[in-house]
């Protein structure tokens, strides 16, 4: 069983609302900020956070609480919306947050799809694709996020062969490389990402067999192929919105 949970409102939400879809991208792809904002791994907007924290009390009020005997395991996306995201929505639930690479938001060269390191940058290091100063780890360890190196050299979008070897074995759970693996690599159009959704189940099949519930905290691409890939209707949900669905493992089959 397991729960798909979009992000709340970041500023390159209003962005993308404020203009039409090529202007947005002329405005997003290379570039750091803009008038208003951050544009590579934003943060949750005051709007945003609204709609965590409602959805964090919709939870504790509702039958999850009610069903959830012990800590349910959350795999997080490591771009700071979802990580956020994460840690709102779940804040006094019993819940075990960790990063997860395969989580993450479709390949473009828009830097809002782009990750920080999980280490600092060292004293004048030049950060890429834009500067910042503190990684994952000092961000959001001391948090309660599960932070786990993972090393694997899986280049996206897959090769033939990489799909097929990861999906019989799905890959462990945690981030691939402590700088950001995928950024500048290239793009992924849907059908590119419904793989990588099934890349993403195997891990959890592989991972987490035991877990009843399994909740993925992503980005409304990536939770669209997850939907492709289960078989039903493409669906993309709304900051702050979490879906249902029961997924059975079929590749034995």
């Amino acid at each position: 069983y397991q729960r798909r949970v979009h992000g709340g409102q970041t500023f390159d939400n209003l962005l993308s609302n404020k203009l039409d879809t090529l202007n947005y991208v002329i405005e997003s792809t290379l570039k750091c900020h803009t008038d208003g904002g951050d544009i590579f791994d934003p943060n949750l907007t005051e709007e945003g956070i609204k709609q965590v924290q409602y959805l964090n009390r919709q939870l504790k009020g509702g039958i999850f609480q009610k069903c959830i005997r012990g800590p349910v395991t959350v795999l997080a996306s490591p771009l700071q919306r979802a990580l956020l995201t994460s840690l709102e929505v779940f804040r006094d639930l019993p819940a075990r947050i960790i990063t997860h690479e395969w989580c993450r938001e479709g390949l473009s060269f828009q830097t809002e799809n782009a990750r920080r390191s999980i280490s600092n940058p060292e004293n004048k290091e030049i950060t890429f694709p834009c500067p910042y100063k503190e990684g994952i780890y000092e961000m959001f360890s001391s948090k309660g996020v599960n932070i786990t190196l993972k090393p694997n050299d899986t280049k996206l979008p897959l090769s033939q062969d990489s799909y097929y070897r990861l999906l019989k074995n799905g890959p462990e759970i945690g981030l691939l490389s402590d700088k950001d693996p995928w950024y500048g690599y290239g793009l992924e159009d849907l059908g590119a990402l419904q793989l990588r959704a099934n890349i993403l189940l195997a891990s959890i099949f592989d991972h987490l067999p035991y877990e009843n519930v399994v909740v993925v905290v992503g980005h409304s691409v990536t939770n669209a192929a997850i939907s492709l890939a289960v078989g039903q209707n493409l669906y993309y949900e709304c900051n702050g919105e979490i879906l249902p669905m029961v997924v059975e493992d079929l590749r034995a089959q």
